[in-house]
């Protein structure tokens, strides 16, 4: 509230899943390797068990980048927990990499999550996004140019 965001009134939703079976993420993690290396020229792949309850959520691949400041730039890619699998194209991860300066090393993480989004229309032509995620994995990666 505040400034001049109206009123919001109460809204439902349902919260995502609070489990996700992740089978494989591609590129992988090198044996021995704390960060996942990925080469601009990389799909970055997750799949996962397909629940087997009636109630589904979606899954969200997030690739983001981190600088000296903090955050940096990401990209997300969302599918249902369903089809059991997600791909950030290696178009995406190229365009990613381009927004970290040449001269700087690209790190980030990689996660996985549940997500629940729901919008809401306020008076004032005011658009609420409520969103609620069940983070399932964050791995830390080096981006190759």
């Amino acid at each position: 509230t505040g400034f001049a965001m109206p009123r919001l009134q109460t809204v439902r939703m349902k919260a995502p899943s609070t489990e996700l079976a992740i089978t494989t993420i591609t590129p992988a993690l090198a044996d021995g390797a704390n960060e996942v290396a990925i080469d601009a020229t990389d799909d970055v792949a997750v799949t996962w068990t397909p629940p087997t309850s009636s109630t589904s959520s979606h899954v969200m691949v997030t690739l983001e980048t981190e600088d000296e400041d903090g955050a940096g730039a990401g990209v997300r890619c969302f599918s249902t927990s369903r089809s059991g699998s997600a791909v950030i194209p290696s178009k995406w991860v190229a365009r990613l990499f381009s927004s970290v300066d040449a001269d700087k090393p690209i790190k980030g993480r990689l996660a996985v999550a549940s997500h629940r989004q729901t919008t809401y229309y306020a008076r004032g032509n005011w658009t609420a996004y409520i969103v609620a995620t069940t983070q399932h994995l964050e791995q830390a990666f080096t981006g190759v140019r």
